[in-house]
């Protein structure tokens, strides 16, 4: 063999190498038809009650415009919750289950990923797993952008957060931002990279993956809350591309969320600094009343109220801070509304 030959060949393989090279780092977009995003969330009490769990179900369906740009509408399908005591014993759990429930769109432009955000319904329950309500309202957010070289910090939008210590609240500014440690091969034939998310439980040592065309392992909204959270099953047309628990509310009893109660129930004032107020209009009648705090605990519970109309609720022992009020009605439908308590 000639020494040109030799040079041809080495050439050749040389060539043949960089082009699987280039393939194999081809970028892999975001597949926005009828795709759904199942996570999982654990909330750890360190107390005398033990972990909470949560799941939610996001799907996507048709197109919409909003400010000339094409999304695609993101719903939440269902949601569901277990609570469990110091024995690991299933205390409460339940799941909701909605219909057309958007809550925002999602577009791609040049590898990233775009969540707008719609106005949050008056009746939608507070998700502690859903990053996306700690978004503003009528925005768009970055959610990924895969234009990054390793070791790169990717920045995310400043939220607003607050802490209770002895009672007082404190609102401070939190950065977000998710540094790409390293490639780590293919997923489903996606590239996957080690990332370290700011907000992750133990950063920068705690480390999760982003997914070209998934998202995160920390789940749709990892970039703006991942705090033990992961991204449990992912599916392209009802056929499951990750994951193996698609449907962890099976068997789980259903609170029906119905839109009619967006104006039939009034809580007022809310923020709230004493007193809270929920009038019921119409003929609904309320029957449960519950307040929790961000952990899913019971602070108030009034559990028969005799089909009343009004209820007034001192809520002054409360320290300041953010609260869900969960009601029953007398036609067995349910409501979340979330409080301010200055």
């Amino acid at each position: 063999m000639s020494c040109y030959q030799k040079h041809i060949i080495t050439l050749l393989i040389i060539l043949s190498f960089v082009n699987q090279t280039v393939l194999s780092q081809s970028y892999t977009p975001f597949e926005l038809d009828n795709v759904e995003w199942v996570m999982e969330q654990v909330f750890p009490h360190f107390g005398p009650t033990d972990d909470v769990q949560y799941w939610t179900m996001y799907t996507t369906e048709e197109d919409t415009v909003i400010n000339n740009s094409t999304y695609r509408l993101l719903y939440i399908n269902k949601h569901c919750q277990d609570f469990y005591d110091q024995f690991h014993n299933s205390v409460f759990n339940d799941q909701f289950v909605y219909d057309n429930f958007a809550v925002g769109g999602l577009r791609e432009d040049s590898k990233r990923l775009y969540f707008y955000k719609f106005e949050e319904q008056p009746n939608e329950p507070f998700r502690f797993d859903s990053g996306y309500q700690r978004l503003e309202e009528h925005e768009e957010y970055l959610l990924y952008d895969f234009n990054f070289a390793i070791g790169d910090t990717i920045h995310f939008s400043t939220l607003d957060l607050f802490e209770v210590i002895n009672g007082d609240t404190t609102f401070y500014e939190t950065p977000h931002f998710t540094i790409i440690n390293s490639a780590t091969g293919q997923t489903n034939g996606a590239n996957t990279y080690s990332v370290s998310p700011n907000i992750s439980f133990a950063f920068p040592f705690a480390e999760g993956s982003w997914i070209e065309g998934i998202g995160s392992s920390y789940g749709l909204f990892g970039s703006y809350y991942s705090y033990f959270s992961r991204l449990i099953c992912y599916k392209i047309d009802k056929t499951v591309m990750l994951g193996n628990n698609c449907e962890p509310c099976t068997g789980l009893p259903v609170s029906t969320i119905d839109p009619a109660l967006t104006s039939d129930v009034l809580l007022f004032p809310n923020p709230a600094t004493d007193k809270v107020f929920i009038r019921m209009e119409g003929d609904k009648r309320l029957k449960e009343v519950t307040i929790l705090d961000q952990l899913g605990r019971t602070l108030i519970e009034y559990s028969d109220l005799d089909d009343l109309q009004n209820v007034e609720i001192s809520v002054m022992h409360l320290p300041k801070g953010i609260y869900m009020v969960n009601g029953v009605l007398n036609t067995h439908q349910s409501f979340t509304r979330k409080l301010i308590v200055l």
